[in-house]
């Protein structure tokens, strides 16, 4: 418990347990994995990071989140100390190299080079099929994308859903089972030149084939 900041809203006794089993989960498809590099789309109090940094042995680490107020959120005013501790957490990992941008991915149109990209930031359709796209766009051959919460919201897994028939031609899909679901993508197939650029979801932005 000693990972989860002090005064969390979320992390009250009767969730601890379930939390320990979530993060499990990460580490251990972490320790499958073993990446490198991770960027990850949505930080919080560094949690995630944790798990996936220990579990892999990753040498670099790059957390995006703007940590911006959230009205209406119980942990919505807590933003900088999230920030605060979630450098804390993965300073405590001994990784070589990290860097935690304080940015809204929503506008980033490329995320860092990375060989896992793990997917939990802005949870509406548009924000998760953003963030799932610019992912897909620096996926190198035999690398992945994680994306948390299939099963907890359904709008992420709906986005899910319209990725993955988007790009199946490039990824295979695994469901990981944990406590609100994991989806991992796995890059198979490299670019194809004989495809041209295709509208992707409903907001009419665009893979491009040959970035």
């Amino acid at each position: 418990s000693s990972l989860y900041m002090p005064g969390d809203p979320d992390m009250t006794e009767a969730a601890l347990q379930l939390f320990a089993e979530h993060y499990w989960v990460k580490y251990q498809i972490a320790s499958m994995l073993k990446p490198k590099s991770i960027v990850e789309i949505g930080v919080h109090g560094g949690y995630s990071a944790w798990a996936l940094i220990v579990g892999s042995g990753a040498q670099s680490y790059v957390g995006i989140d703007p940590y911006l107020p959230m009205p209406g959120i119980l942990w919505g005013g807590m933003q900088a100390q999230f920030q605060q501790w979630a450098h804390k957490v993965v300073a405590s990992t001994g990784i070589a190299s990290f860097e935690l941008m304080a940015e809204d991915s929503q506008k980033l149109d490329v995320f860092p080079a990375a060989d896992l990209y793990h997917v939990d930031g802005d949870h509406t359709y548009e924000g998760c099929a953003h963030d799932l796209e610019t992912s897909f766009k620096g996926l190198r051959l035999g690398k992945q994308i994680l994306v948390d919460d299939f099963d907890f919201i359904p709008e992420v897994r709906r986005a899910v859903m319209d990725f993955r028939e988007a790009t199946k031609r490039y990824l295979v899909t695994e469901y990981k089972k944990s406590p609100r679901g994991e989806i991992l993508f796995t890059r198979f197939r490299d670019w194809d030149s004989s495809v041209g650029p295709k509208t992707f979801f409903s907001t009419g932005s665009h893979v491009c084939e040959n970035p």
